[in-house]
């Protein structure tokens, strides 16, 4: 944590935005971010596969791997 308690967790998925779109699935921009070296896009993952990849899901595993200390030092 800072000076104010504040406490930040990242997470990092690489790609590549294009103006080419392909894929069905997903939503907003996931046509147009390719992955593994552009060989296919976020729209064509499966579900399983994009949580598997999903940089909101490493910030949270961050936060959880640290709550415990967390809270340890706020008691």
């Amino acid at each position: 944590a800072n000076d104010e308690g504040v406490c930040i967790f990242t997470g990092r998925w690489d790609g590549e935005a294009r103006t080419v779109a392909r894929g069905d699935g997903g939503f907003g921009y996931d046509p147009h971010v390719w992955l593994d070296a552009r060989t296919r896009t976020v729209a064509e993952l499966s579900p399983a596969d994009k949580g598997a990849r999903s940089h909101r899901g490493a910030a949270i595993e961050r936060l959880l791997e640290a709550l415990p200390t967390l809270l340890g030092a706020a008691g």
